[in-house]
């Protein structure tokens, strides 16, 4: 079956579809792109939490692209396993409370952005300081860091909506293959 999109029949032909199903290079390219332009709401946290200049900002946005088309899938393969090694720990996915459950799962997905990310958006703070000429600024880099480590988890649920709605947009399953296992057993918050 052709998914019915406008982007998928402008882009490929009915040859690509089986190699579409196996999340070749394509499916690379369009989760890049979705999780680059999911992560442009960032640029405020840069500019604000960060206290960087327009200029500043806009250089980490630049950095974060390079750095996230470069990490993007190591990073959702560390992020699945520390939430499934959470699970196991701490039994998000059976907890009959819906608040606790939220707060369970808020926590295994702070601590795996804060090991799996947080270092990376350092670094691209640093370069976009460098990139605008401002001095970097140790302080406020590390609050800019800690408030998007805190916030991320929670913006989560609405980048993956995002993120679903971009890949089948451009004829590709909402989940990629290599999630596709994990989600079927994944945290369901309601």
């Amino acid at each position: 079956k052709t998914p019915n999109s406008f982007m998928y029949t402008l882009i490929l032909s009915n040859k690509a579809e089986k190699k579409l199903e196996k999340e070749t290079y394509y499916g690379f390219i369009v989760d890049a792109a979705a999780q680059n332009l999911i992560s442009l709401i960032y640029i405020f946290n840069d500019k604000y939490m960060a206290g960087q200049s327009w200029m500043g900002a806009i250089g980490t946005r630049i950095n974060a692209a390079i750095g996230n088309t470069i990490t993007g899938r190591p990073y959702g393969a560390w992020q699945d396993w520390f939430i499934t090694k959470a699970d196991e720990k701490i039994n998000i996915s059976n907890e009959p409370n819906k608040v606790k459950r939220f707060f369970k799962n808020w926590v295994a997905q702070m601590g795996a952005f804060a090991t799996g990310q947080s270092w990376l958006y350092a670094l691209f703070l640093a370069g976009g300081s460098l990139f605008a000429g401002d001095e970097i600024d140790l302080e406020k880099m590390a609050t800019g860091v800690a408030t998007l480590t805190i916030l991320a988890p929670l913006l989560g649920p609405y980048s993956d909506r995002m993120y679903q709605g971009i890949r089948r947009q451009f004829g590709l399953s909402p989940t990629p293959e290599y999630r596709a296992k994990i989600e079927q057993t994944s945290i369901q918050i309601e």
